[in-house]
């Protein structure tokens, strides 16, 4: 009755698209209408280069269609972001457990083929059940910031931004064209050079070869 296509055991579709509306919005930083607006033509595997190993390296480009108004008028409408390799196996499992909606102009996250409008209500239940202690003892407190805010998919966006700034040290710069954020939000509620294809790396989760980043204190040298 509620749309739900099950797959294997208790598996279900909402379910799968939860999952990986979190990884996508955790690995992407997507704001959640664009995630929504999402569709799998939107999305394009990438080849960039080989490993030490000689294996071929990938990252996932995404065409972004902008949801907010003022971006729309100042520009294009649409923006790239990169996310990283490991994306594969999110987007494996939606397409095999959404078999009949899955072409190039379906929605990713659908329901029924229509773009979903929300999954925050599954979220909460995500939530509340990783609350509850399990068979060890252990539960995760994932619905409320120390800081007492209630937390909801939205904070993904900005859980991103703070890691690629702080742990992944990513330049605000790239992560305007990342994100859609204007460089004066990023400044004043985040934080403060690399060339793209460090941070392209960086953005689809691989490590800098150390002749890249030879190469690029070379060349910021001079």
């Amino acid at each position: 009755e509620d749309g739900r296509i099950r797959s294997k055991g208790q598996s279900y579709l909402s379910k799968v698209n939860v999952y990986a509306a979190f990884f996508i919005t955790k690995n992407v930083g997507l704001r959640i209408a664009e995630l929504f607006n999402l569709k799998w033509k939107d999305i394009e595997l990438m080849e960039v280069g080989k490993d030490n190993k000689g294996r071929m390296r990938h990252v996932y480009k995404f065409h972004i269609v902008e949801t907010k108004r003022m971006r729309r008028q100042k520009g294009p409408g649409v923006r790239q972001a990169i996310g990283p390799e490991r994306l594969t196996s999110i987007f494996d499992k939606i397409q095999s457990q959404n078999p009949e909606h899955c072409s190039p102009d379906d929605y990713v996250l659908n329901f029924n083929g229509k773009k979903r409008r929300s999954l925050q209500e599954m979220y909460a239940r995500v939530q509340y059940e990783a609350s509850k202690p399990n068979s060890k003892g252990v539960s995760i407190d994932c619905e409320k910031h120390e800081s007492g805010t209630n937390l909801d998919l939205r904070h993904l966006r900005s859980w991103y931004v703070s890691h690629m700034l702080l742990n992944k040290e990513i330049s605000p710069y790239i992560l305007t064209r990342q994100t859609g954020h204007s460089l004066e939000t990023i400044l004043r509620y985040y934080l403060t050079h690399k060339p793209s294809d460090i941070a392209m790396l960086q953005l689809g989760g691989w490590e800098i070869p150390k002749r890249l980043i030879d190469e690029t204190r070379q060349m910021t040298s001079i």
